[in-house]
Order: structure tokens, then sequence, then C-alpha cells
């Protein structure tokens, strides 16, 4: 399978300066771990992924954001390049104009790009594109697989899916995550429990 051959470091979502305070970043531990498994077993042929995702300052209404989000992830991809990852997973993404940004700075570094939507309510992008629209746009701007992160369950994902096929030719992903999402609750995030009295 695909995803066991991957050390995937997840993603640090939002500004730097987070990274910064908590005394971590992208060049640091996370890399070489994943550099030394990948030493350890050279059986398994491990690939290892470096990850951007959102950064909650993208705004569709202030340009000034593209600078701002471009200047994010062609920082958080040169780390990743500078480490020697295989490629580089865009994720947790819901709009089709950040994830061009993420998709620019990742190609611009000469690495394989796959692009991941989140898709949260309506079956749209926040922008209002479809999954097989956007993920058309994106292998047209560059990207080497696009597809679906982890936020939806398995029915929620797969229901997505043949539009995506059916609009590009290049790889598709799918990564639902292991819960009973539903169409009223399609991520696993907004998920509520009518039996539970706790909260």
């Amino acid at each position: 399978a695909f995803e066991q051959s991957i050390i995937n470091l997840y993603p640090f979502i939002g500004l730097n300066k987070k990274i910064l305070d908590i005394g971590c970043g992208w060049g640091g531990m996370a890399l070489q771990i994943a550099k030394d498994a990948k030493a350890e077993f050279p059986d398994l042929d491990l690939m290892v992924c470096g990850d951007v995702a959102n950064t909650n300052v993208w705004d569709p209404n202030d340009k000034k954001s593209d600078l701002e989000c471009q200047k994010m992830f062609e920082e958080q991809v040169g780390w990743a390049k500078e480490a020697g990852v295989d490629f580089i997973v865009a994720e947790t993404i819901t709009w089709l104009g950040e994830m061009k940004i993420a998709l620019k700075a990742i190609k611009d570094a000469g690495l394989t790009a796959v692009c991941n939507f989140s898709i949260k309510q309506n079956d749209i992008t926040r922008d209002g594109y479809t999954p097989g629209d956007a993920c058309k746009i994106l292998e047209d701007n560059g990207a080497d697989v696009v597809g679906l992160n982890c936020f939806r369950g398995p029915k929620m994902t797969m229901k997505l899916l043949p539009e995506i096929r059916k609009k590009v030719s290049c790889h598709v992903a799918a990564l639902p995550v292991p819960y009973r999402t539903t169409e009223k609750e399609p991520g696993f995030l907004n998920q509520t429990d009518d039996g539970c009295d706790c909260i």
C-alpha cells in the first residue's frame, strides 16, 4: 500500500512564529527521525514526505495575503528540500486560491507535489469549486497527484472521487479518516454525539 511506504512529517498549521514559540521547526528533529528511519530500513524503500498546510492567514479578498502565504510556503518548502524530502504534500487546505500558492512554491523548488483538499460542507471548496474542477486546475498548474486529505470518512470521501477521477489524468489520492462521517457532518472534526451528556 502506498501509505505504508511513506514517512509523513505532519504539517504545522498557521504562522511560523508558533513553530518558533514551541522550539521546533521543519529543519529539526522530525526530519532527522524520518531520515534515520529510512536509512535503518533500506529494504522497505521508504520515502520521506514533507508537508505544508493551510496558513490561516490567506484571504481571497486581500491580495497582500497572497504574498504572506507565498513567503510562508516557500520557507517551509525550502526547509523540507534542504532536509532531502522525496516529495511534499499540501493538505488541509480548503481554498483553491491558497492551494495554488502552495503548489507553486513546491513546483518552483523542483519537488513532486501532492495536493489534497479538505472539503468541508456542501461538497465544494470554500471559493466555490467542485473537487473535480479544483483538482483539474491544480493538475493544469503542475500538480503530480491531486485528491482529498483525511478530513472526511470513507463514504463521504468516496462520494467525491468519481468526479475527480473523471476530470484529471494524473494520480488521485484519497485518505479517508476512519470515522463514520455523514452528509450532515461530513468531516470528523464536526461530529456530534446525541448520546453524550458530558459536554
